[in-house]
């Protein structure tokens, strides 16, 4: 099996990309602007490949980039084990159209990959929630999925309260058991 190169910067990823190869995303890396950049489908499987297992990058633009539906497919996948990537840019203005881009993708798939982003964010929001010191659980983070999808039509402030109440039931079954 090719030895994964880790890419440090946009160049390193797209060079990784054209090549074919294997990568691991740096640490160091929080945003990657890849609009515009032509990665295509296969691109955007790389990409996934190496965000399934990164848990730094938190915005990512792959605006005109030819990925269609299998690379937005994969995309998705990716956002389904990746509760870090929530597309904010610096501050707190969220970007979900810069994601994939509208045309990319069959409707059906992008619908999906913005809620898997919107899943993120309340995640995140649990997670960076004062006083919240702990990681949650895989089999918790789960059940916020669950929560997540079963109300998703609701307010995100609805949602939010409910799923935080999830993560307290959690905290006192925690530390009483």
């Amino acid at each position: 099996m090719a030895e994964k190169v880790i890419c440090k910067d946009l160049k390193e990823v797209l060079d990784a990309i054209e090549k074919g190869k294997k990568f691991i995303l740096a640490d160091t890396l929080a945003t990657l602007d890849l609009g515009g950049s032509n990665i295509g489908s296969d691109g955007a499987k790389y990409l996934s490949d190496s965000l399934k297992v990164n848990n730094t990058l938190t915005y990512l633009n792959l605006r005109n980039n030819n990925i269609g539906d299998v690379g937005a497919q994969s995309l998705l996948d990716m956002l389904k084990v990746n509760y870090t990537l929530t597309n904010h840019s610096s501050g707190t203005t969220y970007y979900p159209e810069y994601f994939v881009g509208s045309g990319q993708c069959s409707p059906e798939i992008q619908n999906a990959i913005e809620n898997e982003l919107k899943l993120n964010q309340v995640i995140k929001l649990i997670i960076d929630w004062p006083n919240t010191h702990f990681s949650l659980p895989p089999k918790l983070i789960a059940q916020v999925n669950e929560c997540y999808y079963c109300c998703r039509n609701l307010p995100n402030d609805l949602v939010i309260v409910l799923v935080r109440h999830l993560i307290i039931s959690y905290k006192i079954l925690h530390i009483l058991f």
